[in-house]
């Protein structure tokens, strides 16, 4: 039983001696965001969110990249600035085409709302109409 443990102590540092250490403590702050981060994804995700998870952070980064949601994709961007410089440059290395979004408040929820591109030929648009009737700007 002793070979066997001994066999895989020196199998992991073999294994580690050639992948740069990323190691991250989390503090308070960084066990919220994750909180925060839990509470806003999909279902089929929590699972695998949780501190016990040695690869969470990788996760975080495949799910920043699927850029669904402009309010994940800030939580978990905060979470790597919280972890370090060299998981900031591991989020960074793959930019995703990132997209305009307004804030609008609506009964006092606050909502994103992705922007539309500018068309530069404005003549496509449809006239505006009160009670049937095309209106003048």
């Amino acid at each position: 039983m002793a070979q066997f443990l001994l066999y895989l102590l020196l199998n992991v540092e073999q294994h580690n001696s050639g992948v740069m250490d990323l190691t991250v403590k989390y503090d308070r702050a960084m066990i919220d965001l994750l909180r925060e981060i839990r509470r806003h994804v999909h279902s089929d995700l929590k699972p695998s969110i949780k501190l016990a998870n040695p690869d969470l952070l990788y996760e975080l980064r495949d799910i920043y990249r699927s850029g669904n949601n402009v309010i994940i994709n800030a939580l978990i961007k905060e979470m790597y600035f919280k972890a370090g410089p060299e998981w900031m440059a591991q989020l960074e290395e793959e930019v995703i085409e990132q997209k305009e979004f307004t804030v609008k408040v609506y009964r006092g929820h606050r909502q994103l709302a992705e922007t539309a591109p500018e068309q530069g030929n404005s003549s496509n648009k449809k006239p505006k109409m009160y009670r049937g009737h095309p209106v003048v700007d």
